[in-house]
């Protein structure tokens, strides 16, 4: 049995290459064929070296196979690309430009004297070790949830913002274009009204490094340096646009990067079979006794809201600050039946064809209430939301909001739109802000929180970074 597989070996060996006792095989895929002295190279596409190996048959039995194992270093006048590795920052992942997605941040700063405390605080604030262990005092307490805020009661020379923790406040952002686009104001007077606390200046520095929440930079003024922590960041819900110069559309950078878009469609069409308009019902944020008037005047106001979680840890998670959002924000009561539900969210797991498929499943009976003329808020969020994008609204057109997870925090936003009947789609690439919606905890004793969204690592067998993003942290 052994002879006869050496000799099938040796034949198709042979057939390959008749006339030369080489052949090669590239170290990575994919390859390409060409003609040298005769011979066949097959060479890798990215200049990667390849394998050779030389082959020589046996007079004395020709069923042995000697092979030699060596390296082909690639041509010194062949130019050697390096592979273009997936994006690993927030702001390289974005498809639209930092400055025309952030408006403005909220800062605080510590102010020193010299670069090398600007060092060792930095490295203390990162340490966590600016207070005294073992102490349970008031005092420790406020220097363990707030660090940065104890570092610049200890140390800033700033005695307008010292005792406030550092506090400068929300500063905009002089590239956004609505600044830009102001020919009355300069880039440093922006910020004019912070210009006793912080130099202009310093914030425009600030903007051209494009932070996002939580990052702490170093930056100087004149004989001055700054700590500056980024608390977090006011985002803009911009609309994708293919004619706008914004956005890098490029099939050789999209292919690295997390794909979406934002889309708000004004204008729908009638619905399959009693030909209704799609409608939803309005979002109202009404308090107290205002809430029982409304509803009272207003019937399709939304009153009630229904989630359908599936999938990991990471969706339950998502879920739970979805009905913080509805709940805190919103002021909607949730409900354990769906039929009873004017607004119902399908939280969305793509790992394996069969839940995506659920999916669809799952909106077959709510897709046929808004078909009857219902007032029916209908939302797909999570991964199979991104992964599909507006191509879900094409398949099931009764869809109302489909979002991706960044956007969990930005969903009173995406409704405002959906309550004036707008068809909204959002899965363009964000900086993920903080997250003040309260969750509301499915558990008494146990609760997930996000301490970094996203992942860089792209395994071939995960879906995460597809969809979730690249890595930002709290």
């Amino acid at each position: 049995m052994m002879n006869l597989m050496t000799i099938k070996l040796i034949l198709v060996f042979v057939i390959i290459i008749p006339h030369s006792n080489s052949f090669y095989i590239p170290t990575s895929s994919p390859i390409f064929g060409r003609k040298i002295n005769g011979n066949t190279i097959f060479q890798s596409s990215n200049h990667k070296p390849n394998i050779v190996i030389q082959s020589t048959i046996s007079e004395h039995n020709e069923h042995d196979l000697d092979v030699d194992v060596d390296v082909e270093q690639p041509s010194s006048t062949e130019p050697i690309l390096a592979k273009r590795w997936f994006p690993v920052k927030p702001e390289d992942a974005l498809l639209t430009r930092y400055d025309t997605l952030v408006r403005g941040a909220y800062i605080r700063h510590v102010l020193l004297e010299t670069e090398e405390m600007v060092d060792i605080a930095t490295q203390t604030y990162l340490r966590g070790d600016n207070r005294e262990k073992g102490t349970t005092s008031t005092t420790n307490t406020e220097q363990i949830m707030d660090p940065f805020g104890q570092l610049a009661k200890d140390l800033s020379a700033c005695s307008k913002s010292r005792d406030e923790s550092g506090k400068i406040g929300w500063v905009d952002n002089a590239f956004h274009p609505s600044h830009l686009s102001s020919a009355s104001q300069t880039n440093t007077e922006v910020n004019e009204a912070v210009s006793e606390l912080i130099s202009p200046s310093v914030i425009q520095e600030l903007f051209k490094l494009k932070p996002k929440g939580g990052d702490i930079l170093k930056l100087r003024h004149e004989n001055q340096w700054h700590l500056v922590r980024v608390d977090d960041l006011l985002i803009d819900y911009v609309k994708s646009d293919n004619k706008n110069d914004t956005r890098d559309n490029e099939n050789s950078v999209m292919k690295y990067k997390q794909r979406g878009e934002n889309k708000v469609f004004t204008s729908r069409s009638k619905l399959k079979g009693l030909g209704a308009r799609p409608k939803a019902p309005k979002i109202v944020n009404v308090k107290g006794k205002e809430i029982e008037e409304v509803y009272n005047e207003k019937s399709d106001v939304a009153k009630s809201y229904y989630i359908a979680t599936s999938g990991c840890q990471m969706n339950v998670a998502d879920s739970e600050r979805l009905a913080g959002v509805f709940e805190n924000k919103l002021n909607l009561q949730p409900t354990t039946n769906p039929n009873d539900a004017n607004v119902i969210i399908l939280n969305t797991c793509s790992i394996r064809d069969h839940a995506e498929q659920k999916v669809y499943d799952t909106l077959g009976p709510f897709a046929a209430r808004k078909r009857k003329g219902e007032s029916l808020g209908l939302i797909v969020a999570g991964c199979v939301a991104q992964q599909e994008g507006e191509a879900l609204l094409k398949r099931v057109p009764e869809v109302d909001l489909v979002m991706g997870p960044q956007y969990v925090n930005r969903l009173d936003d995406l409704l405002d739109d959906v309550s004036r009947g707008h068809q909204v789609v959002a899965t363009d690439p964000t900086l993920i802000s903080e997250d003040l919606s309260r969750p509301i905890r499915g558990h008494s004793v146990k609760a997930w929180v996000n301490v970094i969204h996203g992942c860089n690592e792209h395994c071939t067998y995960c879906v995460v970074p597809g969809v979730r993003g690249v890595e930002q942290s709290r």
